[in-house]
């Protein structure tokens, strides 16, 4: 693919940074020779050259093509009054071309022969009346060799560069493809442990106790051991033992279990003298999930009342509720039911569950399974004052 004109007069500046002034002075020859009417490359060429004469005529076709050029017109003077020293070489700014040697190049230029036929408007001198090409000494099998040496270099660096890009995308997807396969393991065993925590949770049941209607699922196989604390109970004494029933119109039965976010042991008998909702439920039922958005309004908009809250969790180890999203955006106390006796205690069929207890400890009305916002809002007007 032909590089574009900018392309090739950047190339040709590279070149002179660098110090390659012959490289770049071939170059310009062949450029000059395809568009004769480029300021920019009068502009390089005359830095290229080292003749001073042939400076000053470089930068006298500058300012005729481009007459506002501020940097031409500043350093011709002085280049000038350089030139009218004594000593200064009198050489010829320009010779005919046909005294120069044809060199092979390969950067999309094509040699032309221009005339003042084929380019009536040009405002440069022609081969019949002066020629453009600097008088530069050079050898064109030298250039030419020189020339593809540097494109040889650059084909190399190329080559280097798209190996580089190939190993990094391969290093890339090899490492995707070890995330994928140790995410993969790390599932498998997870449901391996959860497995065997589910076997022992059944093997550990008592003869004749009947099964919760969702089987739990464990985060991890950690046993925490519950060391039970006295409860603290209402200083008007408890209610009589035939009327402790987990049922409507009876006082709900006490029992002590670790708070998630502040690791106290919670009951319902400690708070005696405020309306209570127990709220039964698990991280894995898609039921629950969606009730606490509407535990998280009651308590938004009934705490200021008195109401207290206390979301009981089933089945579940502590690390998992501490990571559950939904309940760090509860304000409430979520407790830790971990092998379930809170639920059978209550004698739970199916979660999610809504106990209402008043503020003398006895149970007002229970709801299974989802209950709208409204609903719930009724039912709390019987325990709230």
């Amino acid at each position: 693919m032909a590089k574009s004109p900018a392309d090739i007069l950047q190339r040709i500046e590279t070149l002179l940074q660098a110090g390659r002034q012959q490289e770049a002075r071939l170059l310009l020859l062949e450029y000059l020779k395809t568009d004769p009417n480029s300021a920019r490359a009068w502009w390089i060429l005359s830095q290229a050259v080292i003749d001073p004469v042939q400076k000053i005529d470089c930068l006298e076709r500058v300012l005729k093509l481009d007459p506002e050029n501020i940097e031409a017109r500043q350093r011709l003077p002085a280049l000038k009054a350089a030139a009218s020293q004594p000593g200064v070489s009198a050489s010829p700014a320009f010779v005919d071309e046909s005294e120069l040697p044809e060199p092979e190049l390969s950067y999309g230029i094509k040699r032309v022969n221009l005339t003042r036929s084929e380019y009536p408007n040009s405002t440069i001198p022609f081969a019949a009346e002066r020629e453009f090409v600097p008088a530069v000494a050079f050898s064109s099998g030298r250039a030419s060799a020189s020339l593809e040496k540097s494109q040889r270099k650059w084909w190399v660096l190329e080559g280097l560069f798209t190996l580089f890009l190939l190993g990094l995308i391969g290093l890339t997807s090899l490492y995707f493809w070890n995330q994928q396969k140790a995410q993969v393991a790390e599932d498998e065993a997870n449901h391996l442990r959860e497995t065997r925590a589910v076997a022992l949770f059944l093997t550990d049941l008592p003869t004749g106790t009947a099964l919760p209607a969702e089987t739990p699922t464990y985060a991890a196989t950690v046993d925490i051991t519950q060391t039970p604390t006295p409860e603290i109970l209402p200083t008007v004494g408890p209610p009589p033992a035939d009327q402790i029933r987990p049922e409507t119109g009876y006082f709900a039965p006490s029992f002590s279990l670790p708070d998630v976010k502040s690791n106290q042991r919670l009951g319902v008998s400690q708070f005696i003298g405020q309306p209570v909702l127990l709220y039964f439920c698990n991280t894995t039922s898609p039921a629950c999930q969606e009730e606490l958005d509407t535990v998280r309004a009651l308590h938004q908009n009934y705490a200021k009342r008195g109401l207290v809250i206390l979301v009981i969790d089933s089945g579940e180890y502590t690390s998992t509720l501490k990571s559950y999203k939904k309940y760090k955006q509860l304000n409430n106390h979520i407790l830790v039911d971990l092998d379930n006796s809170v639920k059978n205690q209550y004698q739970v069929k199916s979660i999610p569950a809504f106990y209402f207890i008043d503020s003398t400890g006895k149970i007002v009305s229970i709801q299974n399974g989802s209950v709208y916002y409204p609903q719930l809002e009724e039912e709390l007007k019987t325990i709230l004052p």
